[in-house]
């Protein structure tokens, strides 16, 4: 079967719920809050085992053990701005809630078809859209010849399509995907890719992976998890921000980024932001010998990824001194 590339979803943001979400993490450590909204795309990029099923065990509500609060949002109605505000716990967030999981529960017995009816039960899916909400779902993500099959007897990479599928039976507003590409084909995560960025193009969608070009390929935003935490948060901005790591002691890099006047942040264990300059091409020749990368930020998220796979950065107190120049 060739597999269409091309989305043929008709999935609409027909939901007065779907038109503002928002997720606002207020990091203990970091001491700021980090929101995320509706339309954007967020990868949570870490390390086999730096704790990203922990982190998106938290957002959910199924876990509570990690030093952040949580508050997603949403509006009440279409015709208003009265915003309600929800906790991972609440009732009405898990209906607006769609996630896959990194295992599947242990319904083997199963067919994927009669699955895909629980999981709509569960949802609590109307009765005017129940079967058109399954059958979307088996359009978008070419479930066709799977539904009779026993989940049991399916391969790993089609026991996943279907987790994926299910995420998306209720329209959610909120989309978490845990490592939902580590078993799929080239062919079906250019699928997945391709659904999230139209599919979810009016939802909140979170999906873990340890593949840094896989978060930089189709992610507005990356949080970099290490340890359960959040070691950097890369927003998509039009400013465009260098950062630089250095093992030289910070007085010595702080004097060379003060004779040059720019405008930086140190976030602590030798990591720099520094806001963009028509010089910095020039410092960086000039300099290079001083520091291991000095790249735009989007750039510099694989060495510094590199830097945590070798235990050479350890954030584990980032705080933030910002120098500004007159």
């Amino acid at each position: 079967m060739n597999i269409p590339l091309t989305n043929t979803s008709q999935t609409k943001n027909t939901d007065a719920l779907l038109d503002q979400a928002s997720l606002t993490i207020r990091h203990n450590k970091l001491k700021t809050d980090i929101k995320l909204k509706q339309e954007r795309r967020v990868a949570l990029l870490g390390l086999n085992g730096a704790g990203k099923s922990t982190f998106i065990r938290n957002l959910i509500g199924e876990s509570n053990n990690l030093d952040f609060d949580l508050l997603y949002q949403t509006n009440e109605s279409f015709e208003n701005n009265h915003f309600i505000n929800l906790k991972p716990n609440d009732q009405n967030f898990k209906q607006l809630m769609g996630y896959q999981a990194d295992t599947m529960l242990s319904m083997g017995q199963l067919s994927a078809y009669e699955y895909l009816n629980l999981c709509a039960g569960f949802k609590q899916v109307s009765a005017n859209d129940y079967n058109k909400s399954i059958k979307q779902v088996i359009d978008d993500w070419g479930l066709e010849k799977l539904l009779h099959q026993p989940l049991q007897s399916l391969s790993k990479g089609n026991m996943q399509k279907v987790a994926i599928a299910q995420a998306f039976i209720n329209n959610p507003q909120f989309l978490f995907f845990d490592e939902p590409c580590q078993s799929l084909d080239p062919i079906e995560q250019e699928r997945f890719n391709k659904n999230i960025l139209e599919l979810a193009n009016f939802s909140l969608c979170l999906f873990s992976t340890h593949n840094v070009n896989h978060a930089l390929s189709i992610a507005d935003d990356i949080l970099l998890i290490h340890q359960s935490e959040i070691a950097y948060f890369y927003q998509d901005k039009l400013q465009n921000h260098y950062l630089l790591f250095s093992f030289e002691n910070r007085e010595k890099i702080s004097n060379l980024l003060n004779l040059s006047s720019f405008e930086y942040e140190f976030l602590e264990n030798g990591l720099y932001k520094i806001v963009s300059s028509d010089v910095i091409d020039e410092f960086v020749k000039e300099n290079y010998a001083s520091f291991e990368f000095c790249l735009p930020e989007k750039e510099a998220l694989m060495p510094l990824f590199r830097l945590l796979a070798s235990s050479e950065w350890q954030p584990l107190d980032i705080a933030i001194d910002r120098v500004t120049k007159p």
